[in-house]
């Protein structure tokens, strides 16, 4: 597993249906598969963002360690980890939630120029 690609944890969400009858109980029930994959979607997405901004705040304070993260991603660059950092960026700024999000653009222009 590498930050560019979602890691392979699965964690379940339990969604209240229904059991009695009602018009809607039908599209509640194939609504359940779509709403749980698109949670575990979300769910990789968030922890790959996190696992690259804590690969990239090792890399900033450890310049020694530079070279070897960038070794073991599959570009032998950051682009992966830039690509789900400007993600996490643009969904937290979308859902409102700005806390710490100045951290992690400084985090990402480091990136950027390494």
């Amino acid at each position: 597993w590498y930050p560019g690609q979602a890691p392979h944890i699965h964690m379940h969400i339990t969604l209240y249906i229904p059991t009695h009858t009602h018009p809607h109980t039908h599209a509640h029930t194939h609504m359940h598969p779509a709403l749980s994959q698109a949670g575990r979607h979300m769910e990789d997405s968030i922890l790959a963002a996190y696992a690259a901004l804590l690969l990239g705040i090792l890399a900033k304070h450890h310049h020694d360690c530079v070279d070897h993260v960038k070794n073991e991603m599959p570009s032998k660059t950051f682009a992966e980890m830039l690509e789900d950092l400007h993600r996490f960026v643009s969904f937290m700024s979308m859902t409102g939630a700005h806390s710490g999000l100045e951290s992690v653009r400084h985090i990402i222009k480091y990136l950027e120029v390494m």
